[in-house]
């Protein structure tokens, strides 16, 4: 791919990923995130580094309830210490 000064190319490292389809508005976006977080504390696991967003179909200036993207999270199992 030829050189932009907004992109670069780069390589994603393998992870166990915690992974959520929003579809709805943008203002809704926030109960996905949301539900994410409280799935993968519940599921024993937590979020050990940053997440991304992966854009599917999305109207741009406008509030549509029809926006698709795809959130994800690396994960790693909750250790527990024994007392």
């Amino acid at each position: 791919l030829p050189n932009h000064p907004r992109m670069e190319i780069g390589i994603l490292e393998g992870a166990q990923m915690a992974t959520l389809v929003h579809v709805g508005t943008w203002t809704t976006g926030l109960q996905s995130y949301q539900a994410l977080g409280t799935w993968v504390e519940q599921s024993g696991f937590q979020f050990c580094g940053p997440g991304r967003e992966i854009f599917i179909d999305i109207k741009l200036g406008e509030e549509s309830d029809n926006n698709i993207f795809e959130i994800q999270f690396p994960i790693e199992p909750t250790t527990t210490l024994l007392q």
